[in-house]
């Protein structure tokens, strides 16, 4: 991922021209790259960051296949009602969990369980210094609060496929 996204930025003679969200991907990569080699170094702490990168890609087949669609739609055999339908119903069950995934998953089980676990367990604090648990901590809520401008964009997604969109009429 962030290979791809320093390869689409780079323009010859500028060098990198990074839009505003490119700066949160990169950093959440460097985080994930910080926090799995700490665990590596120290034999401790990988169940956590096992958990992490579970609930955190539980989306991406369906993000994934969104993509496919996104450009099978520019391509001529992929323009059709059926093609619109499939992709529409792709969107919206990326929308929905991600909501589920990002608002109650996350923060009940990577939030809440796995970082108390870091912070509270005798297991973590024999194994892990303290600085280091709280920055894994941090971490954690720092990807959950990070979600939560994209947690509305798929909540108004998910009204726009209900019909339940009523920013329009403000």
């Amino acid at each position: 991922g962030v290979m791809n996204i320093l390869v689409l930025r780079y323009t010859p003679g500028e060098g990198f021209v990074f839009k505003g969200s490119d700066v949160m991907f990169l950093g959440h990569h460097l985080a994930t790259i910080l926090y799995m080699s700490s665990c590596r170094i120290l034999k401790a702490g990988h169940i956590s960051a096992f958990a992490c990168m579970f609930w955190g890609e539980f989306t991406n087949p369906l993000f994934n296949s969104y993509l496919i669609c996104e450009i099978a739609k520019n391509l001529d055999c992929c323009q059709g009602p059926f093609a619109q339908q499939v992709m529409a119903n792709i969107e919206f069950a990326c929308a929905v969990l991600f909501v589920i995934i990002r608002s109650v998953v996350g923060p009940l089980l990577t939030g809440f369980h796995v970082a108390g676990d870091l912070l509270f367990s005798k297991t973590a604090r024999a194994n892990m210094p303290l600085v280091l648990r709280i920055l894994f901590a941090l971490m954690i809520w720092g990807v959950l609060l990070g979600s939560i401008p994209y947690i509305y964009s798929f909540i108004d997604i998910i009204k726009k496929h209900t019909g339940d969109d009523t920013s329009q009429e403000l």
